[in-house]
């Protein structure tokens, strides 16, 4: 990864804190919607893909779990504004001639998780559906493999990073 121009810097930081704020407060709020029958909380819901294991899912958190999962909704909105920046950022600073495709690939993550959350919402709000249900799952399984794939893409592009600061420190040492 180069290191970032002073600007680049503040949104990193900022989209970093933002991120890490908004993913807390998703994170607190997680407990509170896993059961049996939504072992992975707010993400089985998210990926329940027909509106038959979706009522199960709302009829196990009861009203009260439902409070709760409108609450991770509303916060989801701002948390994917934040770990978009943050991870588009990233990935432009990153060394390497795929910087643009996996910046690409983090934007559309973004907006998957967006559409995804718009039919949630209606989902949470009583509206049923199988189209709105299965948008959810593929948009939100889409999301995760272009998160996966590009967390993994910055992953090897920090321990490249890492290597030649380490190489170059060494050298330095060295002479």
């Amino acid at each position: 990864m180069d290191d970032p121009h002073p600007s680049q810097k503040n949104r990193i930081a900022f989209s970093l804190a933002a991120t890490v704020l908004f993913g807390g407060l998703i994170f607190w709020i997680h407990p509170h919607l896993q059961n049996d029958v939504a072992p992975w909380g707010f993400v089985s819901f998210e990926l329940a893909k027909n509106p038959f294991r979706a009522e199960l899912i709302l009829n196990s958190w009861g009203r009260e779990g439902q409070f709760w999962a409108t609450w991770s909704l509303i916060l989801d909105f701002p948390f994917l504004v934040a770990y978009t920046v943050l991870l588009c950022a990233l990935s432009r600073g990153a060394d390497s001639d795929l910087k643009h495709l996996f910046t690409v690939g983090f934007l559309i993550a973004g907006m998957c998780d967006a559409v995804e959350n718009f039919a949630l919402g209606f989902v949470l709000g009583g509206w049923l559906y199988p189209q709105l249900t299965a948008a959810a799952y593929y948009f939100a399984s889409l999301k995760f493999l272009l998160l996966i794939t590009g967390g993994g893409f910055l992953l090897t592009r920090l321990m490249h990073f890492l290597r030649i600061r380490i190489n170059r420190e060494a050298t330095a040492k060295s002479n």
